[in-house]
C-alpha cells in the first residue's frame, strides 16, 4: 500500500470524465477495504452503499461516478446464493442423476467457499460490478482502484489457483 493507486485511479477517472475530446461516462470502483477513494474525490461514497454515486463537480460535468464495494459482503452474498442451490432439485429439473452432478465436484466447490483462498472476495465483488448486465454496462470506461498490493497480487493469482483446483476435481 501507499504507492498511489487511489491517487492515480481517481486522477485518471477525473481526467477521462472531464475530457471534451473523448466524451466518456466513467465509473471508478474501489475494492480497497480502507475505502479512501471517497476522500480522494472529496465525496462521501458511503451514501451509495456500494452503488455508483454521481460526482457533481463542474469539471466532470456529470460524467463521473464512483463507488466503494465491500468485498467481504459480496462474498457473503455469493455464499448465500449458493447455499440455496439444491443438487437434487437441479438434477430433477435437467433429468440427470444427483450423483452425476456431485461427481462434478459441487461439494468441493462448496468447501472452497467455506474457506476461500485470498483474493476470491475481491474477485466476486469485481464480478458483481463488471458484469455487463449490471451497473458497468452503463459506462464507457470502468477504472478499478484495487486493494493494497498484497491483496491485488493474490487476486491476480486466483485464476491460476482455481484452474489447478478445477483440474483436480
Amino acid at each position: 500500500g501507499g504507492v498511489g493507486k487511489t491517487t492515480v485511479s481517481s486522477a485518471l477517472a477525473v481526467g477521462l470524465a472531464s475530457s471534451y475530446e473523448y466524451d466518456l461516462k466513467v465509473l471508478v470502483v474501489s475494492t480497497d477495504p480502507a475505502h479512501s477513494l471517497g476522500d480522494a474525490l472529496d465525496e462521501d461514497l458511503r451514501i451509495g452503499k456500494g452503488k455508483p454515486v454521481l460526482m457533481t463537480d463542474s469539471l466532470t460535468r456529470g460524467k463521473l461516478y464512483a463507488c466503494e464495494v465491500d468485498a467481504s459482503e459480496a462474498l457473503e452474498n455469493f455464499r448465500e446464493s449458493l447455499a440455496a442451490f439444491d443438487v437434487n432439485r437441479l438434477a430433477d429439473a435437467i433429468g440427470v442423476s444427483p450423483d452425476l452432478l456431485e461427481s462434478f465436484g459441487l461439494q468441493e466447490f462448496s468447501n472452497l467457499l467455506n474457506n476461500p483462498p485470498p483474493g476470491l472476495d475481491e474477485l466476486v465483488a469485481l464480478a458483481n460490478v463488471l458484469d455487463p448486465t449490471s451497473i458497468a454496462g452503463e459506462f464507457d470506461t470502468v477504472i478499478v482502484d484495487t486493494a493494497p498490493t498484497g491483496h491485488t497480487l493474490r487476486l491476480l493469482a486466483l485464476p491460476q489457483f482455481l484452474d489447478g483446483l478445477l483440474g483436480k476435481l
